[in-house]
């Protein structure tokens, strides 16, 4: 794996100063770049926030990314979208994308990139493939195979569960029995395996703990939010770090902390980590294609980090993950079965941070 020193490429990682817009206007991503190519290291901020504190605030992906966030969104959904059409399986509903995870997770990254934009031109295609028929035979496929896709795909529809809500305010009997089926099938699996944090890809319990914990907030199953603290309290910090993939262990333990404990905790134990956490902030250019999805992938808890430590450098470098990785399409976009299939709705998860507290 080859680690890109955006010092060289970019100029945005190391401040030696801030350089403060004479308006409140949102700045470009070709203008921030243009700075960095003058040899400007910097960070751009608005006239109105007090320089004493982190230079960007948390209003949402424009504070973040700039003008062109939406641009940006806009080019990672038109992958997802295609690939949900496509016949690649047999699945009622989730038969496009190659595989059945990577289909939910195209809805469920269609789902988000409606509610960031408040732009409807896939709830169509969402509601025309959510039918009543076709959920209830992927719940019966569930049912019948209580293995298939346990963890991975599984917390997957449950991202599905809580975007859809978000995106459109509605949800449907049978979206929420396949949810409930998902949950509680997670729930006995981890009652009876011990979670995997350590594991750096399908297996990893964080993802899977994070997306109950989500579950749990919006359907209001206490029960479910209940195990999963049980579980991060008997089994999580004697969590050990492991080699990278599509997911690097250690910044999913941040996205699965910001939902499970307070963040001055999380806080806590970012300072115990802090030197296996501040080696995960450049970019780095894949080498294989579950590579493809890390920097992405990281991007999720580096924002956690940002938000419960309130430490810029976080914050930079989530954004120059998201910036990086965005500006080479020869890494999401421009090959099915190795990156478009599944990098771009990482993606729109990624700027999906920027609009969430923790």
């Amino acid at each position: 794996m080859t680690t890109i020193d955006l010092r060289r490429t970019t100029g945005l990682l190391s401040l030696s100063f801030l350089l403060v817009l004479p308006s409140a206007r949102a700045v470009t991503l070709e203008e921030a770049f243009d700075a960095a190519r003058a040899g400007v290291r910097t960070m751009i901020v608005s006239a109105s926030l007090p320089q004493a504190k982190p230079p960007i605030s948390a209003g949402g992906p424009e504070d973040v990314f700039g003008a062109d966030w939406k641009t940006m969104l806009e080019g990672l959904a038109r992958p997802a979208a295609d690939c949900v059409a496509r016949r690649d399986t047999s699945s009622a509903i989730f038969h496009g994308c190659v595989d059945w995870h990577s289909a939910v997770h195209a809805f469920a990254a269609l789902s988000r990139y409606t509610s960031l934009t408040g732009d409807r031109r896939y709830a169509a295609l969402i509601d025309g493939a959510l039918t009543p028929k076709g959920l209830k035979e992927e719940l019966r496929s569930l049912k019948q195979s209580p293995s298939f896709e346990m963890p991975y795909g599984r917390a997957w529809f449950l991202k599905l569960d809580v975007e859809y809500r978000r995106a459109f305010g509605k949800s449907s009997k049978e979206l929420d029995e396949l949810a409930d089926l998902a949950a509680r099938s997670l729930v006995d699996y981890y009652g009876k395996n011990a979670p995997a944090f350590e594991d750096h890809e399908y297996d990893n319990a964080s993802w899977a703990f994070a997306n109950l914990a989500d579950y749990a907030a919006q359907s209001g199953k206490t029960d479910v939010a209940s195990f999963v603290s049980a579980q991060v309290e008997a089994h999580f910090f004697s969590n050990p770090i492991s080699a990278q993939r599509f997911f690097e262990p250690r910044l999913m333990d941040t996205l699965l902390l910001s939902k499970a404990i307070e963040p001055a905790r999380l806080a806590d134990w970012a300072r115990l980590h802090q030197a296996e956490l501040d080696a995960q902030l450049e970019p780095v250019e894949p080498t294989s294609p579950h590579e493809a999805g890390l920097n992405f992938s990281r991007a999720w808890g580096l924002w956690s980090l940002y938000r419960a430590t309130n430490d810029a450098k976080y914050l930079d470098a989530y954004r120059a993950l998201v910036v990086w990785h965005y500006r080479h399409p020869q890494y999401w976009r421009d090959d099915y079965r190795r990156h478009s299939h599944w990098v771009p709705q990482f993606g729109i998860f990624a700027i999906g941070r920027a609009a969430e507290a923790r």
